[in-house]
């Protein structure tokens, strides 16, 4: 039936050929409803409510009503989770409770005022991130959010010092880094990210999927150098430890060998250049403990001794 047209029915029997009687003659005018040219489902982000659907439609259409449905494997059935309604052509919606571990396929489907679908649009998925600790390796691994289509992807880190954009334009679903290289700048004992992605070709202002949140869980490592070489060439110059965190309290101190205090600091990122009210300390062997709460709030206090080398 074509929009905004009147049509007529009648009811007639016949035998024979031959017409016996009719009914009466009823009239109804279809609707003005016409059918958006498309639909897309353009992100779907991880929230803490649930999973936060986008799109956009045909604003040509007349329809604003929808339905977010998801495809249900052992039955291979798309089943509507939640509708609502759009506005000029856009839509957002939250599916509260919706599994985010896992990934799954959502799609968009427009209905007419009969509740029937009209249009649907290609389906997206949820995010989902994954991360493994090898050593002092963090690696990332995830899943492009458009069956159909390339994205470019963001990576997003969090060290205790706020959300950080630490790469951009990402076309791969994989990234390591070696957190060694950002270890001093850690002020928790776990370093969280997600990812953000774009459908590649996607307008200016677009909306962005999100995945979930993982933590990747750090080694608290301590390590004390044995020797160093103060003689200013720029090469192991200064006695300090090597940290895999950035403690929450410090102190080092060195002695020499007859128990004189030579230098203290509380500062994690200042160490100690060999030499003691500006005069440059002899070769030999001195002592030097540390006193560091870590990130986890476990209190370390070590003790040795560190050579300086002719």
């Amino acid at each position: 039936m074509a929009p905004s047209t009147s049509y007529c029915f009648y009811v007639s029997s016949s035998y024979g050929g031959e017409e016996l009687s009719s009914s009466n003659r009823a009239c109804v005018a279809t609707g003005s409803e016409t059918i958006p040219g498309w639909a897309g489902t353009d992100a779907v982000s991880v929230t803490t409510q649930g999973l936060m659907v986008y799109g956009s439609y045909d604003e040509e259409g007349s329809m604003d009503s929808f339905v977010i449905q998801k495809f249900e494997r052992l039955s291979s059935e798309w089943v509507t989770v939640v509708s609502g309604t759009g506005t000029d052509g856009i839509f957002a919606t939250v599916i509260p409770g919706a599994d985010t571990a896992g990934v799954n396929l959502y799609r968009t489907a427009l209905i007419n005022n009969c509740g029937i679908v009209a249009v649907t649009a290609p389906p997206a998925r949820n995010i989902v991130l994954q991360s493994v600790v090898r050593g002092t390796l963090i690696d990332l691994r995830w899943n492009n959010p458009f069956p159909s289509d390339d994205a470019v992807y963001s990576v997003w880190r969090e060290t205790g010092n706020g959300w950080e954009e630490i790469v951009s334009q990402v076309t791969d679903t994989l990234l390591s880094e070696d957190y060694s290289l950002f270890a001093r700048t850690v002020s928790s004992s776990r370093v969280a990210y997600h990812i953000t992605a774009l459908r590649e070709g996607a307008p200016l202002g677009a909306p962005v999927s999100r995945s979930n949140t993982v933590l990747a869980e750090l080694a608290e490592n301590i390590y004390m150098p044995n020797a160093f070489t103060p003689d200013d060439d720029g090469l192991n110059d200064i006695f300090m430890p090597v940290l895999s965190f950035m403690p929450l309290s410090y102190e080092m101190r060195i002695y020499s060998r007859s128990g004189v205090l030579l230098f203290r600091t509380v500062d994690y990122a200042t160490g100690w250049d060999g030499r003691h009210s500006g005069n440059r300390m002899a070769s030999g062997v001195y002592l030097w403990s540390i006193i560091i709460t870590t990130p986890s709030g476990r209190t370390e206090t070590r003790r040795g001794t560190v050579t300086i080398m002719p």
